[in-house]
């Protein structure tokens, strides 16, 4: 351990770092969402790079003093006041103090090379430093009490600035920032936007809520593809129609009359909350191919192509949406009353909690692409949470966390199980199993009957009786427990699922409710053992941070399921039905398992399936397992509910064991099959050398790919090396193979022969410390991923700059490449 150079212990419950005090080499460390507030461990760790204590209870920076050649910090959301240790560290390039009690920003004077800066949600009012720091490229201040901006005036490396939330009415210092492309100017007092003439780079503009009447200026942006305008008494909004862009428009039902007066009632890329009236005097009009006359009121929600013929407006062709949904918002509901941290996440629109912008983040799906916005709320208190969307719908919760009396988790009152459970509980005074004292979080793995009665500081105790024992390849039957809210299409597939345990894992829940990624692992691996008839023991090795659901690593390790991100499996996330007709075909291919192809499907909304899951939907469809939701329409995008998910998987069950003549032991032939791992790739030596001032040799590796596959339409797979720690959300990558064609690409055996030379190596060369030790640096991984585009695409371009222009439908999972012998 002496010698490790990164450590990444994020979303844990870690409150002491003393064990770490005495690994000298560490330059990164990741101990993000924990309980920590004293640092102290890290005075004695002398060439820390990177920290990352976000989410924590922090108070006192004291002890990196000594840390100058950090590079960047992460400190949101903790209780900060003061940065004066900051001063002397002038390697430092990115710094992230949002959610803090930070009112004094000059201890960055000295900070030259600083290029990200985020203290959104603190008490700054004076940002006279920022005019000595000229390489700032990005800014966030949001939530703050400023009110000058003239030390900005000359950051013109600026490219994103934020400044929602403050009190500014004067932005005539921004004129010579000519790089910004967004910026973020809503909730302040702001009446004059003229000073932004020159910004002909913008792309997204938010000047919501301020005093704003002339947007002439806006003519001036052709690059623009987002505006927020909402609350402004503005005089004329005809200058929309030469923004030819824009995709996103937030603007004021107030404006409709005049709008329509321009583009017979909707505008290009508009989307509206209520019903919508096409208006047009002379020529004549088409909605999504057919026919209207004016007058024509639009009411039902969905995407609109309204064609216009000799009609004043935008352009001939117009694409609007009607969108009366409001945000859907998961992990707390109204009224709700918590005991713990609270994680909610809303699927669009911008959030306000107890009236204040909230500094959530937001990740891409690696299945489907879309974006979740998450908010962590832990501090014990009432809370109103509203979420408004671009359309301008509105849903908002009430909810209150309060101090938890005792939580247990990790068994239920009268529980049987046939693997070694994990029990935790909080706030416990003491806990006895069969009269023993038992510790929370401690690994029971023996068979037998059991007793825990876990006791609360209030005095009460609650008291669940378990077992443990060993058990058949599927459960015992569960078909006497009531099935819940089960569809009379499904009641008979359901009852035989329960009567051979194969819906052990949902027994308990709505049936008609949407399953989650936690749930259908179980599953899977119940028809796995179903399938082999054989008993899946627990592994050890737990890849994931955020689980320890023994299931879900047994289906990890059978390779049935993938994790979302290098060290998270976001068990609560909802399963669509193109991602469980993935899984169903991997728990085929890992239990060996081959049924003969049947009749091809035709599905009408092919194109919108992902490329990952092409082959299983063709596959499982054509043997009658996984059906459409309409006569012609497969519809994988959408969410697949419990009963769907255990009938499918009774589906395979059923086949399998009915005509045991047709089905093979043998792994199924894949003849060209679709790319599905980085182990399709071989990494291998190519040449060793010795470089000069390097110790020992180096070695030079290449890729190859030893085995056929297919490359799916409008895709791409993409390489990195990174140094240290494993790749989670990056958008960078070099470029193995691209396919730009609307058809598959069958890519040949050995076709592939990749040179990393200037990407990987096992020997950079020595970092000799001052205590005259050395460390030798080298690269991780590689890793390698297939992202999937929205149809057509520039491999000439980069990942990062194809995802700039919303090409990336599928942004995929990192794999690693196996190492030759």
């Amino acid at each position: 351990m002496s010698s490790l150079a990164a450590l990444s212990m994020g979303h844990n419950q870690i409150s002491d770092l003393s064990p770490i005090a005495h690994l000298n080499n560490i330059v990164t460390i990741i101990a993000d969402e924990n309980n920590i507030q004293d640092i102290s461990a890290l005075a004695s760790i002398p060439y820390l790079r990177s920290v990352d204590l976000s989410n924590n209870q922090i108070s006192d920076l004291s002890p990196l003093s000594h840390a100058t050649s950090l590079d960047f910090l992460y400190f949101s959301s903790n209780q900060i006041k003061s940065i004066e240790v900051l001063a002397p560290m002038t390697n430092l390039r990115g710094i992230y103090f949002a959610d803090n009690q930070i009112s004094d920003i000059t201890p960055l004077a000295n900070l030259k090379m600083l290029e990200d800066i985020s203290f959104e949600i603190n008490q700054i009012t004076d940002i006279s430093v920022l005019s000595q720091l000229s390489l700032l490229k990005t800014v966030s201040l949001n939530g703050n009490r400023i009110v000058d901006l003239n030390p900005m005036a000359n950051l013109t490396k600026m490219v994103s600035l934020l400044l929602a939330g403050n009190q500014i009415n004067d932005i005539a210092p921004l004129a010579n920032l000519n790089a910004i492309t967004t910026l973020w100017l809503m909730d302040n007092k702001i009446n004059d936007i003229s000073p932004l003439k020159g910004m002909s780079l913008l792309k997204n503009l938010a000047l919501s809520n301020n005093q704003i009447t002339d947007i002439s200026v806006l003519s001036e942006f052709p690059e623009l593809r987002s505006l927020s305008i909402i609350k402004n008494p503005i005089s004329d909004v005809s200058i929309i129609k030469s923004l030819a862009k824009l995709k996103e428009l937030s603007i004021d039902d107030s404006y409709k009359d005049s709008l329509q007066a321009l583009v017979g009632g909707v505008i290009e890329g508009g989307r509206y909350s209520t019903d919508v009236t096409i208006v047009f005097e002379k020529g004549q009009a088409t909605l999504n191919g057919k026919s209207i006359t004016s007058g024509t009121v639009i009411s039902e929600e969905g995407a609109y192509e309204l064609g216009l013929s000799e009609v004043t407006g935008i352009g001939k062709t117009v694409h609007f949406l009607i969108d009366k949904t409001p945000p859907i918002i998961t992990g707390a509901i109204q009224g709700g009353v918590y005991k713990d941290e609270v994680v909610i996440i809303h699927n669009e629109g911008e959030a306000l909690l107890n009236g204040k912008p909230v500094g959530n983040d937001f990740w891409i799906d690696q299945i489907n692409g879309s974006k979740n916005y998450r908010i962590r709320v832990s501090a014990f208190g009432d809370y109103n949470l509203v979420v408004t969307d671009i359309a301008g719908n509105q849903t908002t919760i009430n909810f209150k966390i309060e101090a938890p009396e005792n939580l247990i988790e990790g068994v239920k009152e009268n529980g049987v199980y046939n693997s070694e459970k994990v029990i935790t509980f909080v706030d416990a005074i003491r806990a006895k199993l069969n009269g023993k004292t038992y510790a929370s979080g401690t690994k029971i793995s023996a068979y037998g009957d059991y007793t825990l009665v876990v006791t609360g500081k209030n005095g009460l105790a609650t008291t669940i009786h378990f077992k443990i024992q060993p058990d058949t390849v599927i459960d015992t039957p569960t078909a006497d427990i009531p099935m819940k809210d089960v569809s009379k299409w499904a009641e008979e597939d359901i009852r035989y699922a329960q009567s051979i345990g194969l819906s052990s894992p949902v027994v308990d829940l709505s049936f008609t409710s949407l399953i989650t990624r936690e749930k259908f692992s179980e599953i899977t691996v119940k028809l796995y053992e179903g399938l082999t008839g054989l008993k899946t023991e627990a592994y050890s090795d737990n890849p994931f941070t955020d689980t320890n659901n023994v299931e879900i690593v047994k289906a990890y390790h059978l390779g049935i399921v993938n994790g979302t991100s290098a060290n998270q499996f976001s068990p609560n996330a909802l399963i669509t039905r193109e991602q469980l007709a993935g899984m169903l075909k991997r728990v085929l291919d890992q239990a060996k398992v081959s049924i003969p192809y049947g009749s091809k499907k035709i599905f009408q909304d092919q194109k919108q399936f992902s490329a990952y899951a092409v082959e299983a939907i063709d596959y499982l469809s054509s043997i009658e397992i996984v059906k459409g939701l309409t006569e012609n329409t497969f519809e994988p995008k959408q969410n697949a509910s419990i009963e769907q998910a255990v009938v499918m998987a009774k589906r395979i069950h059923d086949l399998a064991k009915v005509d045991k003549n047709t089905v093979s032991m043998e792994a199924p032939s894949s003849d060209n099959g679709f790319f599905g791992s980085g182990s399709m790739f071989t990494m291998y030596v190519k040449e060793v050398v010795q470089y000069l001032g390097v110790e020992g040799t180096t070695n030079l590796y290449a890729l190859k790919n030893e085995g056929e596959f297919t490359l799916p339409a409008y895709s791409a797979i993409y390489l990195i090396a990174p140094d240290s720690v494993p790749p989670v959300n990056s958008l960078y990558g070099n470029l193995v193979v691209a396919n730009s064609s609307d058809q598959p690409m069958i890519i040949k055996a050995n076709s592939i022969d990749l040179s990393l030379k200037n990407m990987y190596s096992d020997n950079w060369g020595s970092l000799t410390n001052p205590d005259g030790t050395t460390a030798v640096m080298r690269s991780s991984g590689p890793y390698m991923r297939i992202v999937t585009y929205d149809k057509t695409f520039s491999s000439e371009k980069s990942l990062f700059d194809n995802y700039g222009e919303n090409k990336v439908l599928d942004l995929g999972s990192w794999f690693t490449v196996r190492h030759s012998n």
